[in-house]
């Protein structure tokens, strides 16, 4: 049996001059063994960590938009054509709930939990997208909860290094390794959202294997660009022209007529695919390349698809499911149009892309909802998507809007009991509910009502009570009638603003102006 690990990850931020472009993507060969693995281990010997970050918690790091729909949609592809169980796919994301975030902690517990249940001749596939960083002529993938700095500890302490992953591969006793890195955009650093995040040669050297030291007995690497070269967004598709060109070939366009996709074919439909793309869109350069040791790459199956055309057949290949699904996507999946998603994924219910299509659907509700002043609309989503993306969020937004709710209507009762103990001339009350009414307003209360015989005040709210933490204000119309001596005197109204604050978890009146 043989032992089989694959890697995804990402790119490095330095300053780094471009070389010559070059036309193809290169297959580096090394001075090792004649390559001896050709088939993947069964599918029960197969363990995935797809880990995707677009948004960060230190705001000096510039957000991505792509590496979350990356992970997911690999997520899917390696359970629809790469053999991968459901249960052993196990994706972080910063679309998901907390516990699957992809901090820095979560992704090496997940890496432990994982290196407990993985065989040492299973099959692990570790997918990063996110930013990288160089420091010190070391390479780092940012988590969602990583620091950039310029002092090399913070780097270390917050960011997972690839020396780590690489530690990390070796004690697991994972001798084949499979790495693909996408995808070396914009500089993480904000402010810079512009700028190149240029691959780098000490980067490309850190995620290599040494073959001859025997730090593996396989291993291929896939990166998006050359040395050197940036990789660029496939702003249409929402994923990264690299990652979009590997889920395309291993869903079946870089398939034999069998319907196999190996790992050469891959290279070369990606090969094929990143550049025109990218020129064709962007009018750039994006030049995909690989190093590749100890695999039989042209034998060594790594999905399986049924093949877009029959051979020999000539059918087009629009009377192909797939094909037709694929163009219908093309379609739609740039827009933000939820019906054409449920419509979508109401026509294909097993296609490949139905999952994707219930994670845009329920992004895009999300979107349309997370603003509400009503709790039965987070209610509403809730009920729709218990198990979802967004349920932590909707469900702290619910709660947070019922406590706002709560506390409203909290107010309003106070500024009725106060209207309505002034009307009795009730200072005790009044006292209760306003406890730091000073001495000399206490006097004008109790001098007003030794001389009015009937008094009668009403306080409507203009709007919402507004409330900040512990402290809330809110502005009423004021009208006052009443009767002394002399008889009904004129009424008075007026503008009034009434702050609060909470005390002992019940809003008491703080001033009245």
């Amino acid at each position: 049996m043989f032992k089989l690990g694959i890697v995804t990850v990402l790119c490095v931020s330095t300053a780094f001059t471009q070389p010559p472009r070059t036309r193809d993507l290169k297959v580096e060969p090394t001075n090792t063994p004649a390559p001896a693995v050709g088939a993947l281990p069964p599918s029960e010997l197969r363990w995935a960590l797809i880990v995707g970050v677009d948004q960060y918690a230190d705001k000096q790091i510039t957000p991505l938009a792509g590496a979350a729909a990356d992970a997911h949609a690999l997520g899917d592809a390696l359970v629809k054509y790469a053999g991968f169980q459901p249960e052993h796919v196990v994706v972080l994301a910063t679309d998901l709930p907390s516990e699957r975030q992809p901090t820095k902690g979560n992704i090496l517990v997940k890496l432990s939990n994982i290196s407990s249940l993985l065989p040492k001749d299973g099959l692990l596939l570790f997918s990063f997208a996110g930013h990288g960083i160089e420091r010190g002529g070391d390479a780092y993938l940012l988590p969602s909860d990583a620091k950039v700095s310029n002092d090399i500890r913070v780097v270390q302490e917050t960011a997972v290094g690839a020396t780590h992953i690489k530690s990390w591969i070796g004690e697991m006793g994972i001798k084949q390794v499979l790495l693909l890195l996408d995808a070396c955009r914009n500089d993480p650093t904000a402010g810079r959202s512009d700028a190149p995040n240029l691959m780098t040669e000490s980067y490309r050297k850190a995620f290599t294997f040494d073959l001859r030291n025997h730090d593996v007995e396989a291993f291929a690497t896939l990166y998006a660009t050359k040395v050197g070269g940036r990789a660029y967004l496939y702003s249409e598709k929402g994923h990264g022209y690299f990652t979009w060109a590997l889920l395309e070939g291993i869903a079946g366009k870089a398939a034999n007529a069998a319907g196999e996709v190996t790992l050469g074919s891959l290279q070369r439909y990606v090969q094929d695919t990143v550049p025109r793309l990218v020129q064709l869109d962007l009018g750039v350069d994006q030049r995909p390349f690989a190093e590749v040791g100890g695999y039989r790459a042209e034998e060594l199956v790594i999905a399986n698809a049924a093949p877009l055309l029959a051979a020999g057949s000539g059918t087009p290949e629009l009377k192909d499911s797939r094909r037709l699904e694929m163009e219908e996507w093309e379609r739609i999946s740039g827009s933000r149009d939820l019906q054409a998603f449920v419509k979508f994924r109401e026509k294909n219910p097993a296609g490949s892309l139905s999952v994707e299509a219930g994670r845009r659907i329920e992004q895009l509700t999300w979107e349309s909802v997370k603003e509400t002043a009503d709790p039965k609309v987070l209610q509403d989503f809730l009920t729709q998507f218990p198990q979802g993306a967004h349920a932590q969020q909707a469900g702290a937004a619910l709660e947070a809007l019922q406590q706002v709710l709560a506390d409203r209507q909290s107010i309003a009762t106070v500024v009725a009991r106060y209207a309505e103990s002034f009307g009795r001339k009730d200072l005790d009350q009044i006292r209760t509910l306003w406890p730091t009414l000073g001495s000399k307003d206490s006097r004008k209360m109790q001098d007003f009502f030794g001389i009015a015989r009937s008094i009668q005040l009403k306080l409507e709210l203009v709007a919402p009570p507004e409330i900040t933490g512990d402290h809330a204000q809110v502005q009423c119309t004021r009208s006052l009638r009443f009767a002394d001596e002399r008889g009904q005197q004129q009424p008075a109204q007026n503008k009034v603003t009434i702050r609060f604050r909470r005390m002992a978890d019940a809003w008491v009146i703080e001033s009245l102006q």
